[in-house]
């Protein structure tokens, strides 16, 4: 009860100096961040055609399972059996193996160096593309 700025206890009101807090005060409502942005982006109707889906973050550890986008990519994939693949700057062994837990089916670190991110997700394409040809001529 009570809460920042009567936010009433709202999970993450107190986030980011309690503009939170401040929103819900001026008639704001909480809403799933995750839900927000797969909706937005068509998530259903690219999912029924995608081959796979590809998220990541700046670290990839423990947390990424508890609410980020990582985990919610992962679970809106779920239902189609999408594969997910995910990618961080930093990844901590324990944070990959609990994402592959969830489904992802590759966890992949980059150079974690801002200067190269281009050349690490050009990387990553190329290795992406080439495990799924492998997969696609193994299959057919």
């Amino acid at each position: 009860t009570g809460g920042v700025g009567g936010s009433g206890g709202a999970g993450g009101a107190g986030a980011a100096g309690g503009i939170g807090a401040m929103l819900l005060a001026m008639g704001g409502a909480v809403e799933s961040g995750i839900e927000l942005v797969l909706a937005l982006t068509g998530w259903t109707d690219a999912a029924r055609t995608a081959s796979v889906a590809v998220t990541g973050e700046g670290t990839v550890d423990l947390s990424s399972t508890e609410g980020k986008v990582v985990s919610g990519v992962l679970a809106a994939a779920r239902p189609s059996q999408l594969p997910v693949v995910v990618f961080g700057g930093r990844v901590q062994p324990d944070g990959a193996a609990a994402l592959r837990e969830l489904g992802a089916v590759d966890v992949r670190p980059l150079s974690g160096r801002i200067a190269d991110a281009a050349d690490d997700l050009y990387a990553l394409g190329v290795h992406m593309a080439t495990r799924l040809l492998s997969t696609t001529q193994a299959a057919g």
